[in-house]
Parts: C-alpha cells; sequence; structure tokens
C-alpha cells in the first residue's frame, strides 16, 4: 500500500497505484490512435481509428517525422511519471535517433520543418526559398 500526502487532509492518505505494467504499441498505431499505450487506449464512441493514407513519398516522410515526434511526446509524459523506466528510456532514445533521421531525411528532400533547422544555415535565408507546402502537389 503506497500512502500520499494529501494537503486537504492534512495526513498521509491511502491512494491506490496501478501496478500494471505500460505496455508500448508501435509507434505507427499509436500515432493513429492517439494513445502509444496498449492498456491504456479506450475507442471514441467504439469507432475505429482512421487510416492514414499518405499520397506521396513527402507526405508519407512528414507522417514519419509526426509519428516519432508523437510518440517522443507520449513517452516523455510517461517518464515523468516513472522516470526510473530504464525500457522506456531507452525506447524514447530510440525514437529520439528515428525521429531525428526522419526529419534529417525529409529536409535534406524537401526544405526545412521549423525554424530550428540545420537546414537553414544557408545565404541567402533558406527559410523564404520556395516550394512552399501548399504549392506542391
Amino acid at each position: 500500500m503506497n500512502l500520499y500526502y494529501n494537503p486537504l487532509q492534512s495526513s498521509l492518505t491511502n491512494i491506490p497505484i496501478s501496478n500494471q505494467k505500460q505496455m508500448p504499441i508501435d509507434s505507427q498505431t499509436g500515432f493513429i490512435r492517439g494513445n502509444l499505450f496498449a492498456n491504456l487506449y479506450e475507442p471514441y464512441l467504439r469507432s475505429e481509428p482512421f487510416p492514414l493514407k499518405p499520397i506521396n513519398q513527402r507526405e508519407s516522410l512528414l507522417n514519419k517525422v509526426r509519428e516519432y515526434d508523437f510518440a517522443l511526446v507520449e513517452l516523455d509524459l510517461f517518464l515523468d511519471n516513472h522516470p526510473n523506466d530504464q525500457e522506456k528510456i531507452q525506447l524514447y532514445n530510440q525514437y529520439l535517433k528515428q525521429s531525428k533521421q526522419a526529419r534529417q531525411e525529409y529536409e535534406q528532400r524537401y526544405g526545412p520543418l521549423s525554424l530550428n533547422s540545420d537546414w537553414l544555415n544557408t545565404y541567402p535565408w533558406g527559410w523564404l526559398t520556395p516550394p512552399w507546402p501548399w504549392e506542391v502537389s
């Protein structure tokens, strides 16, 4: 039993803590569902998640960047509450590496994704270099 201080009661209180191991699913399924942990996922109104169907290589690569970034946020939130979970720390580092690789590949082919991109170390200023995302078909 775990005891926690409850400021409303000015004493230690029993608060149940889930001892269930949080098992992450693959990053693509987690991204589509909006939850990286299978045992925490409940479908909204018993509906199925909408599968992403990229129409070209650019969109597919951008979805990979989004997928890995989503997994990083999910694991970051998990690690805020479970900082000693070595397995999740390793998984976080794995997704961080994959995110950097996917971002680098995207930016090399299609241009910078954000203002802190290494691809903006150019003259003239690379952020203004076309094409803009909405100009690409």
